[in-house]
């Protein structure tokens, strides 16, 4: 059985500054209110993440948890589909199926993934086979882009 996923590194000042201002100008398009989490919240913020992937939340006066607390929850339910993602994928593997995983979260890849392509905006900027390369150095090309 293969080792349980490695959670994703926290992000650096210069990541969370770039979120924030990819999120500025963005409108909120959740909306969490006095129900709290429930699953119909979690349908309808896996519905945008899959729709956006950047999502902002607009959380009311009345809700009753705070952007932790709702973050944590978000993060549990996102943890629970990525692990099952992951099983997923090493399964294909193993059979001898060959697969694509599209992904931001490199720690992830290294996981799963013999070959690593960047892209940026439709155009190849690197590739490398898994035992060529470091996660260092894909995530410089990532960055870099």
């Amino acid at each position: 059985m293969a080792p349980p996923p490695r959670p994703a590194p926290p992000l650096s000042g210069n990541q969370s500054r770039h979120l924030r201002a990819l999120a500025h100008s963005t409108k909120p398009v959740v909306q969490v209110g006095k129900n709290g989490w429930s699953a119909g919240l979690r349908a309808e913020i896996d519905a945008a993440l899959l729709a956006h992937e950047l999502i902002k939340v607009r959380i009311t006066g009345e809700a009753p948890l705070d952007s932790g607390a709702l973050a944590v929850h978000i993060a549990a339910e996102n943890g629970a589909a990525r692990n099952t993602l992951l099983a997923y994928v090493r399964d294909l593997k193993g059979q001898g199926t060959s697969s694509v995983l599209v992904t931001h979260n490199l720690y992830h890849a290294f996981q799963v993934c013999d070959r690593f392509v960047v892209m940026s905006h439709g155009t190849k900027v690197f590739e490398a086979r898994k035992e060529d390369t470091s996660i260092e150095e894909v995530t410089w090309h990532v960055i870099r882009t």
